[in-house]
């Protein structure tokens, strides 16, 4: 077998990026305590939805960061051609509906699939929580270090972190 790693062996560990981070299924019962309100009130939503377009009328109507963790689940059971920044504006709701409508999961196949006590869509939920966040850790590093070797001769400019 041919190695295509050209770092030598015993040198890879000084190549290898390692930002530290929480991993599953270290953060799992913390993911419940977070989300298991969420996943509940999905799963009341549920149930009162008459179709998924229903569904996701009603989640639109629910407050701020809420609406948008509905709507991450919604798009996991529902819609997953739909992307959750579209989904996060609810003056789009109809737009949404109108162009990705027919291809959302009818609502008895949503039903039969949804759990709220699920770990699952939990610890997924979470990940989200943090997403982002090592890439920017490691562009913060980069930019020290960049600073530091060569401040006095050359600038470096851009985005630190999360943002436009």
């Amino acid at each position: 077998m041919v190695d295509t790693f050209s770092v030598p062996p015993g040198e890879r560990r000084k190549w290898i990026t390692v930002i530290r981070g929480e991993v599953y299924p270290d953060y799992l019962e913390q993911a419940k305590i977070i989300y298991g309100p969420i996943l509940a009130r999905f799963s009341q939503l549920l149930n009162k939805a008459e179709t998924s377009q229903d569904l996701l009328r009603r989640i639109a109507r629910e407050p701020g960061a809420k609406m948008i963790q509905l709507a991450r689940v919604f798009r996991k059971y529902a819609s997953p051609d739909t992307s959750v920044e579209m989904l996060k504006h609810r003056t789009k709701v109809e737009q949404i509906i109108r162009e990705f409508g027919n291809s959302f999961r009818p609502i008895e196949e949503i039903r039969a699939r949804f759990r709220p006590e699920d770990d699952v869509i939990a610890a997924i939920l979470y990940e989200y929580k943090d997403r982002g966040q090592k890439g920017y850790e490691i562009t913060r590093l980069f930019f020290e270090w960049f600073e530091n070797a060569f401040g006095s001769t050359f600038t470096i400019e851009g985005p630190r972190g999360a943002g436009r």
